[in-house]
């Protein structure tokens, strides 16, 4: 499967190996792999100030769907300008 960088991986880490090692791994434990859809990836910040900085860059890289509290914690989810990309997988979108 070929995996393509992206230019949040140097923020992130690499996001299209851990999508291609997750379809891998669903693969061997027999789950139909033949059409995925991965509709986001998450990342957790550990503290505000982080996820704040991450906020702004993410601003950068796509667009704000929504934000909001979860389990006494800010959440926010955003749709990609450039999706990662996995083989014909695109996952278009980060929490």
């Amino acid at each position: 499967m070929v995996t393509m960088s992206h230019p949040l991986d140097s923020t992130l880490g690499p996001m299209a190996p851990f999508v291609s090692q997750l379809l891998t791994e669903l693969a061997a434990l027999g789950v139909d792999m033949t059409a995925p859809h991965i509709d986001h990836l998450c990342y957790r910040a550990a503290t505000l100030p982080e996820y704040q900085s991450l906020c702004e860059v993410l601003a950068g890289a796509g667009e704000l769907l929504v934000e909001g509290m979860i389990g006494g914690r800010p959440i926010a989810t955003y749709r990609l300008h450039q999706p990662v990309r996995v083989g014909d997988v695109e996952v278009p979108c980060i929490e």
